[in-house]
């Protein structure tokens, strides 16, 4: 981990050195904000909240990042928004006001990639599956229903490292990208690969998930036993 980090630290030292014009946004909602809620009972403030923040902030952001390469002539910038997985494929958990919010991150970031290719300005957005921070451990708490839920989605059986998302993001703003523009570029561990429809692969794969954290055999043949049933109803 630490290497990693010097690693990204140094390249990001580099890019500085070169007078690269990067800059990426990334805005949150806190979880006292943030509502686990459909269509009906997604509250009008939340919803108004949730798309200032995740949706004008972008805009805003952008906006002030193109005049600050115009003003200083700048014939390169990359500028990286930060989106998330469940605008590609939605949310289990519904969270709509949140989804449609990076649903609008991705729209506004192919525009703008469109709009400023000829001025040398990239535009991606970086779709994050979970990450292992303290925001999330908080939120998700001692509930192991409700960590099982979200950790059962990926190949790998864990959420994501913050350092993982750092690479991604050097590389994006780095010159090795400088052909990568308008991208939905995805770090998820494979989650949106998977298969949860109750199809024979996604069987399989929650059947290693559960192997590999140890449950015993009785509990894996009921969970195959009910997937299957699943599927032949599909």
């Amino acid at each position: 981990m630490g290497r990693s980090r010097c690693h990204v630290q140094q390249r990001w030292y580099h890019a500085r050195r070169r007078r690269r014009s990067v800059v990426t946004k990334n805005f949150i909602i806190s979880p006292e904000t943030y509502t686990i809620a459909d269509a009906i009972d997604t509250p009008e403030k939340i919803w108004d909240l949730t798309h200032n923040i995740n949706v004008k902030g972008v805009w805003f952001g952008s906006k002030h990042a193109v005049q600050a390469l115009r003003k200083h002539n700048k014939t390169k910038g990359s500028i990286i928004n930060t989106a998330s997985v469940v605008a590609l494929v939605g949310a289990a958990t519904p969270q709509l006001a949140y989804t449609a919010s990076k649903g609008a991150v991705l729209a506004m970031t192919r525009e703008l990639a469109i709009v400023h290719a000829r001025e040398g300005f990239r535009f991606n957005a970086l779709c994050p599956a979970p990450l292992n921070t303290p925001l999330l451990q908080d939120w998700l708490g001692d509930d192991k229903a409700k960590r099982q839920r979200r950790e059962i989605h990926f190949p790998t059986g864990r959420f994501g490292e913050a350092i993982e998302q750092a690479h991604a993001v050097v590389f994006l703003a780095s010159d090795e990208s400088s052909f990568v523009n308008g991208t939905d570029f995805v770090v998820d561990g494979g989650m949106t690969k998977v298969c949860c429809n109750g199809c024979p692969g996604d069987i399989l794969m929650q059947w290693l998930i559960f192997r590999n954290r140890h449950m015993s055999l009785l509990r894996v043949l009921r969970l195959l036993l009910l997937l299957t049933s699943q599927s032949k109803e599909g």
